[in-house]
This record gives C-alpha cells, sequence and structure tokens, in this order.
C-alpha cells in the first residue's frame, strides 16, 4: 500500500495518531493537494499537534508557492490556538493574494451585486469534523440572495487590491457592506468605508454604510439611544485597550464609576456568550478566559454593562428569561423570533429545550412573528422601528425585551442592535414559522436590491438548501 493511500486508510477508520505520523512524511509532496492537506490538519487538531502543526504549514509557506488553502488553514490552525495576530496575519495574505474569493453569476442576470467581507477579523476558523471554514465579523444575509443576481464576494481588507478587482468587474450596480463588527473588524471596515466612498462618487448605491456600523459601537449607542423615549439603553462602561491584569482593571473601573451589582462584564466584539461573565457580587469573578487572548500585542476593550433583569415566572414558579429579535430591513421593521430560556444569556441552544417544555411559549413566538403589534404595545414597537431607522442601516437587528423602570414604565430594553444577526432561512433546527418570517426579510432585501439598481422587480427564487 503507497503512502497517501494508507493514510487516506487511517483517516477513514479514525486512526488519527497513525494518520498524523503518516501525514508527516507527505507533507512535503502534498501540501497541494486540498484533500490531503485538510486531513492533516484535522488530524491535528483531533490529537492536539496544532502548533508543531502551524509550524510545518508555515515553513512551507515560507518556501514555497502556495494555493491559498494553505494560508487558510495556518488562519484555521491559529484560531484553535487562540492566536489572533496570527490568523489575521495569514487572512491578510490571503485577502492580498484573492480578493475576489466568490462569485454567483446567471447567464441574463438582472443585477451585479459586489458584497464585501472581512477575512481580519482574527475569527477565521477551520472546522475539523466537517472540513469547512467560517468567518466571524461578517453576516450572512447574501447567502440567500435571489436567483438571476450575480454575486461577487470580495474581502475588503486591502483598498487598492479590493478597488482593483471591482473595477475588473466592470459596472456594478450595487454595494452591499455586510462587514458588522466595528470593534473586531475596525482595519477592515475602514477599508471598506475607504471603497464604498470611491464608488458611491461614481454613482452606486452602497447597502449598510461602513461609516454607519461603526457607529453600532455599544458605547456610542448609548449615547444616541439612551435617553429616547420609550427605549432603555443599558448603561455601558468601556476600557480601552486593555493589555493584562483584566481583573484588576475591571475591580478599579467598577469601584470608579460607582457601578452597583450585578454586572455584565464582556470582551468587546465577541457574541454568542463568548467572553462573557454576569458578576453577582464583588470579588465573585474569574477573567482568567480573558488574559487568555489579551496582550501587550493584542489589546482588547472591555464593556462593563449595567444588567437588568427582565425574568418572569411561569406557572411551575421557574424563572424564565425573554428575548425578542427584530430586523429593520429597508424601511420597515420584521419580526424575527421570540426566544426563552432559563438562563440569563438567551441563545438558541439553551432555549429551544425551554421552549418545547412549553408550547405556549411556542404559540406566543408564534404570534410575535405574525403580528408583534398582539404582543408587544404598538407604540413600544414604533419606538423600536424609529430607532433603528436613526443608525443609518438598512439592515439592522435588534435583541430586546420589555419591563418596567423604577416608575412602573414599560420600556424596550436593548441587548444589542447589530448590521450581523444572521440569518436562519436554511436552518432545518429551528421552527417553521421563524423560517417563514426569515424569507420575508430576505424578500425584502432583494427587493432593495432591485430599487436602489433601477430594476424592476420579479417573482424572486430564494435558495432552499437546508442544514
Amino acid at each position: 500500500m503507497n503512502k497517501y493511500k494508507e493514510f487516506n486508510e487511517k483517516i477513514k477508520n479514525k486512526k488519527y495518531n497513525e494518520a498524523y505520523e503518516c501525514g508527516k512524511d507527505l507533507l512535503d509532496t502534498c501540501y497541494d493537494n486540498s484533500e490531503f492537506i485538510k486531513n492533516f490538519v484535522s488530524c491535528s487538531i483531533f490529537i492536539n499537534k496544532k502548533k508543531s502543526t502551524l509550524r510545518k504549514i508555515n515553513k512551507i509557506i515560507k518556501e514555497k508557492e502556495v494555493k491559498p488553502i494553505l494560508n487558510k488553514l495556518a488562519a484555521g490552525l491559529a484560531y484553535h490556538l487562540k492566536d489572533e495576530e496570527e490568523n489575521r496575519r495569514h487572512t491578510f495574505i490571503m485577502a492580498k493574494k484573492y480578493p475576489l474569493w466568490r462569485k454567483k453569476e446567471y447567464k441574463n442576470a438582472k443585477i451585479k451585486v459586489v458584497v464585501l467581507y472581512a477575512a481580519t477579523s482574527g475569527a477565521y476558523r477551520y472546522r475539523p469534523h466537517a472540513k469547512d471554514f467560517l468567518f466571524g465579523g461578517n453576516c450572512n444575509l447574501s447567502n440567500f440572495i435571489a436567483s438571476d443576481i450575480n454575486v461577487y464576494r470580495v474581502w475588503a481588507d486591502d483598498f487598492e487590491v479590493a478597488k482593483k478587482s471591482i473595477e475588473s468587474l466592470g459596472t456594478i450596480d450595487v454595494i452591499y457592506n455586510s462587514i458588522t463588527e466595528p470593534e473586531k473588524c475596525r482595519a477592515a471596515l475602514e477599508s471598506a468605508d475607504r471603497i464604498c466612498d470611491y464608488f458611491e462618487k461614481k454613482g452606486l448605491y452602497i447597502i449598510n454604510k461602513p461609516k454607519n456600523v461603526f457607529l453600532t459601537e455599544r458605547s456610542l449607542q448609548q449615547k444616541q439611544f439612551g435617553e429616547k423615549n420609550h427605549i432603555w439603553y443599558p448603561k455601558n462602561i468601556k476600557l480601552f485597550n486593555i493589555r493584562r491584569n483584566s481583573d484588576e482593571e475591571i475591580k478599579k473601573a467598577i469601584a470608579e464609576n460607582n457601578l452597583s451589582y450585578p454586572i455584565i462584564v464582556r470582551l468587546a466584539g465577541y457574541s454568542a456568550g463568548n467572553y462573557m461573565h454576569l458578576v453577582e457580587k464583588e470579588n465573585s469573578y474569574n477573567f482568567s478566559d480573558f488574559d487568555s487572548i489579551i496582550s501587550e500585542s493584542n489589546p482588547k476593550d472591555i464593556y462593563l454593562i449595567e444588567y437588568v433583569d427582565v425574568s418572569f415566572k411561569n406557572k411551575n414558579k421557574e424563572t424564565l428569561y425573554p428575548k425578542y429579535r427584530a430586523i429593520l430591513m429597508g424601511d420597515k421593521l420584521y419580526p424575527v423570533h421570540l426566544r426563552i430560556a432559563k438562563e440569563y444569556a438567551v441563545f438558541h441552544s439553551n432555549s429551544k429545550a425551554c421552549m418545547d417544555e412549553n408550547p405556549w411559549i411556542i404559540e406566543l413566538d408564534k404570534r410575535y412573528c405574525s403580528k408583534p403589534t398582539d404582543v408587544i404595545d404598538r407604540k413600544l414597537w414604533k419606538a423600536i422601528e424609529k430607532m433603528l431607522k436613526e443608525t443609518g442601516l438598512d439592515y439592522v437587528g435588534i435583541d430586546f425585551s420589555i419591563a418596567k423602570d423604577i416608575n412602573g414604565k414599560e420600556k424596550v430594553v436593548v441587548f444589542e442592535t447589530s448590521a450581523g444577526m444572521r440569518c436562519w432561512l436554511d436552518r432545518i433546527d429551528t421552527y417553521v414559522h421563524v423560517r417563514i418570517a426569515w424569507e420575508k426579510i430576505v424578500r425584502r432585501f432583494c427587493r432593495l436590491l432591485c430599487d436602489t439598481s433601477g430594476v424592476a422587480t420579479w417573482d424572486f427564487h430564494l435558495p432552499r438548501k437546508m442544514k
């Protein structure tokens, strides 16, 4: 049996230690074989050989002319090692070499759209089981653009390279900036801002201007909307450029700003509950996870956020926490879902079991998705719509709940506003009524592409691949 066949057999039989040893001998000759190199990197992650594998790949990249898959996998390994600097270094090389990284074209296309992405978020991730890549800091909405619309995805990280790549496409109708994280993707968003300014002067419409995405930063949003009628935007303190000893810096800031417990502490630029803590009393915290990625060369901003209790008791006296989501698409606010969990930080992963146990919550979710003002006071719904319109963004989402202030007045408690709330049209593990809600938003997005391109709408055919 030759070495390559032996390697594949060991991968198939999940003998990863043996496969790794076999693969080391093949690396110098098979590094440009995508299937091999993905399997080899997956092995290294499974058996914790990430550092040595990254060194080997870096050596090959330095010495040879390589395909982009090597930089992508090097970035993916750096992600698993929590090395954001190395992750960014490789993704920036990739973005410069191959700025137009994906395109979808139709023979009789009615519209040509450029979608701007950030490669250098520090979160370019390789999934070893699926053998694919995910990257943070960008919205996935463009994945659902209808047929007969040409879509060109461009890394925006290098201004000159991205500009030339877009110009090489000839006539373009509209640009959609899908970069959404003002803190995690600042450099790429600044480059995208220059790109958008350049093409806007040539008459192109820009969906989600980077300038307005920058303003979704939590500290700026609180200043803009904290005093709005019907809106309760929790107070927050932002600590800038923390390089070490986050425990001490946080403790000092809490004392200096007279903050009361409980309080939410989180690293800026991270979502899905990553690097986030609810601190209930003094000295009851441990931020070692923060310090695992903070360094002199990789400083981080930290938020201290007022905790607002929005919980309620169900008939079994259990404490439940609700979180609504809505999306402003164009000039209209759409309901997306209501999630309720038994923990203060509510996500799909911890809410579905709770909701499946309580069918009345699912019925309430259906009512919200069908007619939100049957569930939420109309004046509060209008206040949300007004607030999101003032962001200046074409597509922006909000996670929120409803609570009474100290005067007994119902208000919208804002957990987060973001241009990066991911579309769930293709998620088979969510409820049908939620997918229907997302379909309305995606169709409105396609109409916006038509409106901004001066093209009449048609009966849009949307992607239907479920996962």
